[in-house]
């Protein structure tokens, strides 16, 4: 993604070379050599970023910098200039500016370098206020929708806590809406793997008796996962019609016109555009074990033969939901004695391992190929694989596997257990601190648990440098459960990012930074974390361990406080008069430390530096 920049410089070569430069790296590039010039632009078109030279002649780059606050706030200002005045540069991000960049440039590397970091700090908080707006936006349309559908319970209450409570609920009742038991199971065996990516999810299947010698059996896939795709399954579950009155009894509904009878009601309800559900369903006759089939955009069945071959049967058709004319023609199938036949969802496909490959069509083929001849053999060799090292990357998926096995039940069929309830609120139960870290995939992991302090940035740094010091090359910091950082940790954090920026051997990445965390690294002006903000969050490994922390008293604790709010102002000089009170104390406790043989004294100085480092909060 490459930006739109405006470059305003009194000089022709400079204009020149700077609109060559970004040329060449793919950027669009405009040039004027005056400021009236440069806001008639700004009022009448499009830019990203603006490169301002300090010195314009008849007016100061300062000024225009002024200007470009009021007038054009989403342009975001680069400052050039020729001067070694370090106050002018204050003075040019006091009024707005990103970044300065002295005359002459070394290279149009780092040209480029200074305005894609730039480029990328502008989209990012784009980005972030459109994710906002959309999390705002789902999160009223999901409790719309769930008032409207009232699922046997309220599962939305107005509060946030409270809807932890109500999706338990709900989930209990989705899994009660499962089958409880198998017909037939002196012919029959099912097995069948149920993980939904949510307490509640948009799998679901299904398998009944339609009369002495046939079952129905389906598969359905509503579009997204959680909430609103469980109350789809919910009116699948009510909607599925699988014999039909006639005259002289009834008459089992074909496969493909159950899905076209489900199709019209699906358009009937009017769910929405975004709302629809892919689908197998299958009519098999117990004595022959010969059957019918239809397809709407769900993935192809298989048949696992005795002799371990693995046959898909497919029939192309839209999901239900897509097309209101759509047609769903059969298929026909039949089994032998010890056959298995496979239905699943595409989260089965979409699983990935630590290589970032799909488990795909292939390797499922593969694993039903390779267990035994049994249903529940197979369902615990797809489990196996999901579970364990294609379990890496999971897009948060639901994943459904059904095995119906020609063969008489071994094992009695039990409906998917419930999950063990999570804490209501897992981030704000957290009242312990915590660092844990563990190596797995050529990535060293650290976590940060509750409210982190010094103690915990000084051990997290510690970590960080060791992983570095033994030549790992991705480290990751992951913040999910951490609820509020201290100053301190703040100015280390921003310490470890800047000192990553050049390193071409080691990546240091910060993920699932929560919005308070967020807000307050905005606030503190530390462009250098967002920098290394990871957006795809990788799972943390199952052998993360705990670590010991620092402790009050430690000698180099005072050092590591005024290292670190020295950083912040590094980041920010707005940050200079928010910690002038700390680095103050800090500073003349320093100057003025004890011999060792004045124990207590240094005792009491350590008590006042902590005393400076738990008061100086970020507010």
């Amino acid at each position: 993604m490459k930006g739109r920049i405006l470059i305003i410089d009194d000089d022709p070569s400079v204009l020149a070379w700077c609109r060559r430069c970004l040329q060449r790296a793919g950027y669009e590039a405009e040039a004027v050599q005056a400021a009236g010039a440069a806001k008639d632009l700004l009022q009448t078109q499009k830019f990203d970023l603006a490169i301002v030279d300090l010195d314009l002649g008849e007016t100061s780059g300062l000024d225009l910098l002024s200007w470009m606050q009021k007038r054009a706030p989403e342009v975001v200002p680069i400052i050039l200039s020729g001067t070694t005045d370090v106050s002018q540069a204050i003075e040019a991000v006091q009024r707005g500016a990103f970044d300065y960049l002295a005359k002459p440039v070394a290279s149009h590397h780092v040209l480029v370098q200074h305005v894609q970091r730039a480029l990328d700090l502008k989209w990012l908080r784009e980005r972030n206020a459109e994710l906002d707006l959309e999390r705002q936006a789902k999160s009223e349309e999901l409790q719309d929708r769930l008032e409207q559908l009232e699922l046997a319970h309220s599962i939305l209450r107005s509060q946030a806590v409270a809807m932890q409570v109500e999706l338990d609920r709900a989930m209990r009742v989705q899994r009660a809406l499962l089958p409880k038991s198998l017909p037939f199971p002196d012919r029959l065996s099912l097995s069948v793997l149920y993980c939904p990516a949510a307490k509640v999810g948009g799998d679901f299947y299904d398998i009944f008796q339609l009369d002495d010698r046939h079952i129905g059996l389906y598969v359905a896939d509503a579009a997204g996962h959680g909430a609103s795709a469980a109350m789809l399954t919910v009116f699948l579950k009510l909607a599925v019609n699988p014999v039909a009155k006639v005259s002289q009894g009834y008459r089992i509904v074909e496969p493909g016109a159950l899905l076209r009878a489900l199709n019209h009601l699906v358009f009937e309800e009017d769910f929405g555009f975004d709302m629809f559900i892919s689908m197998s369903y299958l009519v098999l006759n117990v004595e022959t074990l010969e059957g019918r089939y239809s397809s709407a955009g769900h993935p192809p069945l298989l048949v696992r033969r005795a002799g371990r071959e693995v046959e898909p049967l497919r029939i192309p058709a839209p999901a239900l939901g897509l097309n209101p004319h759509a047609r769903y023609s059969d298929g026909v199938f039949s089994l032998n004695e010890g056959d298995q036949l496979v239905l699943y969802s595409d989260g089965v496909l979409d699983a990935r391992n630590a290589e970032g490959e799909f488990f795909g069509r292939r390797r499922l083929s593969e694993v039903i190929a390779g267990a035994q001849a049994d249903a529940v053999a197979i369902a615990r060799a797809l489990k196996h694989d999901l579970a364990g090292p294609w379990s890496y990357d999971v897009p948060g998926d639901d994943v459904t596997v059904v095995v119906l096995g020609a063969a008489p039940q071994r094992e009695p069929y039990a409906p998917p257990k419930l999950p063990k309830p999570p804490p209501v609120d897992s981030v704000e139960a957290v009242d312990s601190v915590e660092v844990r870290t563990a190596r797995e995939g050529g990535r060293v992991f650290i976590s940060v648990t509750g409210p982190g302090s010094w103690r915990e940035s000084r051990r997290v740094a510690e970590l960080v440098e060791q992983a570095r010091e033994s030549a790992e090359t991705s480290i990751v910091l992951d913040l999910a459960r951490c609820r509020h950082l201290d100053s301190t940790f703040y100015g280390v954090l921003h310490r470890l990012c800047t000192s990553f920026d050049e390193d071409r051997h080691c990546r240091f990445e910060v993920q699932n930074i929560t919005p308070p965390l967020l807000r307050e690294m905005s606030d503190l002006g530390l462009t250098s974390v967002l920098m290394h903000f990871r957006s795809r969050a990788l799972p943390l490994p199952e052998s993360m361990r705990p670590v010991q922390t620092g402790k009050a008293g430690d000698p180099e604790m005072g050092r590591l406080l005024l290292e670190a709010h020295e950083a912040l102002v590094e980041a920010d000089p707005r940050n200079a008069d928010r910690f002038a009170a700390a680095l103050d104390v800090l500073r003349a406790q320093l100057k003025h430390r004890r011999s060792p043989s004045e124990t207590g004294a240094a005792s009491r100085e350590d008590e006042d530096i902590k005393h400076v480092s738990d008061s100086e909060e970020p507010h």
